[in-house]
């Protein structure tokens, strides 16, 4: 119990007052909270004390009206006026006010009086009071002063990269996330999906499609969106010109399942028919009716139908072709014939007899194209699960070869949620 004596009016009231030094959030605000001996003036130092019962029992309206009482007394000292503010910030947090609790912490912050202690969290609170507010220039400049004391935080960095995207300044947005997700990956944990989404999207805005890519690499091999996996397909095939890797580019959209457009449909169609893997066309033109594909307003009739007929004829042709180079007598000498023989097995879905025809031809040698032959392979595996042999393949296609970058995307097809292993880590930085 605090004392009250009559000599009080002369030389001001000695109490045990509660101060609210900081504001952490509204969810855990109580404990930001610490006992302090004052000396406040006459007239300070009761409505303090009833606003500090008030803001106890969640009674927001009734502490400030406690502490306007406070503002009112005569001849407030320094120490009154810090100790009226400190409170009355609180409550005008706690009332959402967030402009004037905003002015009133950057009062308190600007006080001699204000403990060392207690300037990060309100520096913190600042900032995020301005971001709340949309204010994302001042949210940017308290969230910089908070970070030069603590570089070590990630909420408050992730706050300071967003108020740069959401002020138009994506190189700053880029470069504050972008070491987020370095800091993350270095210490083995999965990134915010939100920190990708802002470096991708402003990557977007800053029309720099390399960065993009970069962006959904981490996107697709952290949280694997089908809509990320489109857009990054895209964007790594529009400039390839050999019909051979863009099958290889159309085979990863129909295996996840973004292949989805009647142009890229029947694109695929033409590449494998150009391969000799006919029998894959028509697992295409399967799933092209089983969605509709060439039903829709911009299909010209007879599509479908025209494109199975000569699919199946083909099909015919390659059967022909199958049973000879199945029987044919093993040339040792190379192994092309072998490696024909692996696709084509690959492409009726026979996948045992494909491992082996591959494998033979690669150890052989002399194979027109050995990294694509490694492609074939990882997909063989991949089709039978086994996922460590499939990556071992795509890690074969050598690293300068037009393949590559097909071929680190399929690795993050095989290896799913695997990004922080650093190998692939390290691949995915060299060709994207």
């Amino acid at each position: 119990m605090i004392p009250m004596k009559s000599t009080a009016a002369t030389r001001g009231w000695l109490i045990f007052l509660v101060v609210v030094t900081s504001i952490v959030g509204p969810e855990n605000a109580s404990a930001a909270q610490t006992a302090r001996t004052e000396v406040l003036s006459v007239g300070v130092a009761e409505p303090l004390m009833a606003a500090q019962v008030a803001i106890q029992k969640n009674h927001w309206d009734a502490a400030l009206e406690s502490i306007k009482q406070a503002q009112a007394a005569a001849r407030l000292t320094a120490k009154d006026e810090y100790n009226i503010d400190a409170l009355l910030g609180y409550v005008l947090y706690r009332q959402n006010k967030y402009k004037q609790a905003a002015a009133v912490y950057e009062r308190l912050l600007e006080s001699p009086l204000v403990p060392a202690a207690q300037v990060s969290e309100r520096t913190k609170a600042i900032a995020e009071m301005y971001f709340k507010m949309g204010e994302y220039p001042r949210a940017a400049k308290w969230a910089k002063a908070f970070l030069g004391r603590h570089p070590d935080a990630p909420q408050v960095a992730a706050m300071l990269g967003d108020a740069y995207f959401r002020m138009d300044n994506y190189k700053s947005a880029v470069a504050t996330m972008t070491a987020l997700v370095a800091d993350a990956e270095h210490d083995r944990r999965i990134p915010k999906e939100s920190w990708l989404r802002i470096i991708e999207d402003s990557y977007y805005r800053l029309e720099d499609l390399r960065g993009m890519e970069s962006a959904l690499v981490l996107l697709v091999g952290y949280f694997h969106e089908p809509e990320d996996w489109r857009e990054l397909l895209d964007l790594c095939s529009r400039d390839v010109h050999d019909e051979r890797i863009a099958l290889g580019y159309h085979r990863l959209m129909f295996e996840l399942n973004v292949l989805t457009r009647p142009d890229d449909y029947e694109a695929m169609v033409f590449e494998t028919l150009t391969a000799g893997v006919p029998a894959e066309a028509l697992q295409v033109l399967d799933s092209a009716r089983n969605e509709d594909v060439f039903s829709g307003p911009d299909s010209m009739p007879g599509r479908y139908e025209r494109l199975f007929k000569r699919v199946q004829k083909e099909v015919a042709a390659n059967r022909v072709s199958l049973r000879r180079l199945a029987t044919k007598p093993t040339d040792a000498s190379g192994g092309q014939d072998d490696v024909l023989l692996g696709q084509i097995y690959l492409s009726y879905g026979q996948y045992d007899l494909a491992v082996a025809a591959l494998n033979r031809g690669i150890n052989k040698g002399g194979v027109q194209e050995a990294d694509e032959a490694h492609m074939s392979l990882g997909i063989a595996y991949l089709q039978l699960g086994l996922r460590d042999l499939a990556d071992e393949a795509f890690r074969a296609v050598d690293r300068g070869s037009p393949w590559a970058g097909l071929a680190e995307l399929w690795r993050l097809r095989v290896n799913a949620n695997a990004l922080v292993n650093q190998s692939l880590a390290s691949s995915r930085r060299r060709y994207f």
